[in-house]
């Protein structure tokens, strides 16, 4: 609502009743109301995810979410993680290498994703080029629940796994993804990372990129 917009309702309150006044203040108090709504409702939700390392616990939360995302990719049509990958015994070794991080909302887990500060081998022979020659983060299996869905969780988990490599000296990150996988690659041009090639994995073309973060 404008200034302008506001002036003209208190130019016709002055030429209205007792009753039309009272309900157009009224009806600029609901138009704040629901601005100011709006935006707090805004702010909840850019800080409402919370990025944590897994624990044995939460082994099976993670599996359920995988298997949501499994049966989610194939429902859309893809092949990506239709070959037996990722499985709990990937969860189990994730876990145990300390590479398993879950998101959670208001303490429930709605989102994986493995943080890698090792050499992903396979990055070793990008068609392409990567922006940077030194150490990096790598990032596999992201997932989000579908039971219920959050929107924003891929971006939450990306941006959440940005603050773990600068707090670990770490200023690059390279990840992979399916070429029709829409949904993650919306959230790496909407953060800024660059596309770099393609890598393999398992026989397969993926698409690769990295951001700088510094």
């Amino acid at each position: 609502m404008t200034s302008k917009y506001y002036a003209l309702q208190i130019g016709l309150i002055k030429e209205c009743g007792y009753l039309q006044r009272l309900l157009l203040f009224l009806s600029i108090f609901w138009s704040c109301y629901k601005i100011c709504s709006f935006t707090n409702k805004n702010k909840r939700q850019m800080n409402k995810f919370e990025i944590r390392k897994a624990t044995l616990a939460d082994k099976g939360r993670i599996w359920e979410i995988i298997q949501q995302a499994i049966a989610l990719r194939k429902e859309q049509g893809s092949r990506q993680w239709q070959d037996g990958y990722p499985n709990e015994d990937v969860v189990q070794s994730d876990i145990d290498k300390g590479y398993g991080h879950v998101v959670e909302v208001e303490h429930r887990i709605v989102g994986y994703v493995a943080v890698i500060f090792d050499i992903e081998p396979a990055y070793n022979n990008i068609d392409g080029k990567w922006l940077s020659d030194g150490q990096y983060v790598g990032i596999h299996r992201l997932a989000s629940a579908q039971d219920p869905h959050v929107k924003g969780v891929g971006t939450g988990i990306m941006q959440g796994v940005e603050k773990i490599a600068i707090e670990h000296g770490v200023y690059s990150i390279k990840v992979d993804t399916n070429f029709d996988n829409g949904g993650m690659l919306h959230v790496f041009d909407k953060l800024g990372y660059q596309y770099c090639g393609e890598v393999h994995f398992r026989g397969a073309s993926r698409k690769a990129f990295e951001k700088l973060l510094n």
